[in-house]
């Protein structure tokens, strides 16, 4: 890390975030120059921000080289590069004091959509890429759920990433070329597809009973609902049957008192 925001990694090739940023202000300002007619150049300020890091830790990675800056030096280097715990000093980020400065409403928003946020080609390489990678973080979440149901399993999980990642890692830092770079992040991919193949085929196998598991209810379900129709079809038709059968024993009993009395009656 240089003093003017150049940062060189171990394969010669930099990067100075601070002089993309100067050309972004004075490209804004060329655009509301010609635009508006206002001229804001003195107003607007520009800094370099690494959210994922405090100052003290990014002032350890880099404190041998820092040790050779002027005093001037280091305190220009923190006015404009601004980490987790000194975002607050952003408004303090800016060459000249600062300037009231009214643009209407209508321009801010003319300006937010003309001027929409576009990717760029250029890859970012991390400075602190060798702890990221060593330090499987992005796996902390799953590792932390599988800790809380069973910390045996979780222990060998993580070591054993760790051990891929600290075994690839060499592949990765003595890359030249970004094409390296990218070849050695794929064969971690595959490293990495690899050793989760015995996990995920746990994770097959508990799916496959899982699977089986809802078919069965289903099925149960299913029957148990035609063994309820069923029974319920057979009781209906056992009712039905006696109340005829009750119904033709009064018919009968009707007829022969009917037959008796018109006997009697003769």
């Amino acid at each position: 890390m240089q003093s003017n925001g150049v940062i060189v990694f171990k394969n010669k090739t930099t990067v100075n975030p601070f002089s993309q940023v100067t050309a972004h202000v004075e490209q804004l300002q060329q655009f509301i120059q010609s635009n508006y007619q206002i001229d804001v150049f003195r107003c607007i300020g520009k800094a370099i921000v690494f959210p994922a890091f405090t100052e003290a830790e990014f002032m350890n990675v880099f404190r041998i080289q820092m040790q050779h800056w002027s005093l001037k030096e280091q305190q220009s280097f923190r006015k404009y590069h601004l980490f987790q715990d000194t975002l607050p000093a952003l408004q303090h980020a800016r060459k000249f004091s600062q300037v009231q400065l009214k643009i209407p409403r209508i321009h801010l928003l003319n300006m937010a959509i003309a001027m929409q946020p576009r990717s760029t080609s250029e890859p970012t390489v991390h400075f602190h890429h060798q702890q990221a990678i060593c330090d499987p973080l992005f796996f902390k979440d799953v590792l932390t759920r599988i800790e809380r149901r069973d910390a045996q399993k979780a222990l060998p999980i993580q070591t054993s990433l760790r051990r891929l990642f600290q075994d690839n890692l060499p592949h990765i830092t003595q890359a030249k070329t970004y094409e390296q770079v990218y070849l050695a992040l794929s064969h971690m991919k595959v490293a990495v597809q690899a050793e989760s193949s015995t996990y995920l085929n746990y994770l097959n196998e508990l799916n496959r009973i899982e699977n089986k598991m809802l078919h069965e209810r289903t099925r149960i379900i299913e029957q148990f609902k035609t063994t309820l129709q069923q029974g319920l079809h057979m009781y209906f038709e056992q009712q039905l049957t006696q109340m005829k059968e009750a119904v033709e024993q009064n018919i009968k009993w009707h007829s022969s008192l009917a037959d008796t009395s018109k006997k009697a009656a003769a």
